[in-house]
């Protein structure tokens, strides 16, 4: 339910951005924070919110690298990426 990072709600989750993508202004990187999932049932998921970075220009690809995510896939859970866009 931590990504088997063994991180807390609200940890931060290391990342570091690739292409497309820059942090604000000041800062060295971007901020990844973990929300874990309140179980293993279908549809609860942990989640990697990214902050701290500059807009991003439409159809712009972007690559972020979070690390230390072990594979989370058992027989009852698949493996997927999901990203949602805010704006703001």
């Amino acid at each position: 339910m931590d990504l088997g990072t063994g991180l807390n709600d609200g940890d931060i989750v290391p990342c570091r951005y690739v292409t497309g993508i820059e942090p604000l202004d000041g800062a060295d990187n971007l901020e990844c924070k973990l929300t874990k999932a309140t179980s293993v049932a279908a549809g609860q998921s942990a989640k990697v919110r990214i902050t701290g970075f500059k807009a991003i220009a439409t159809d712009t690809a972007v690559t972020i690298h979070i690390v230390d995510v072990t594979n989370p896939v058992t027989a009852d859970i698949t493996g997927d990426v999901t990203v949602t866009t805010y704006g703001i």
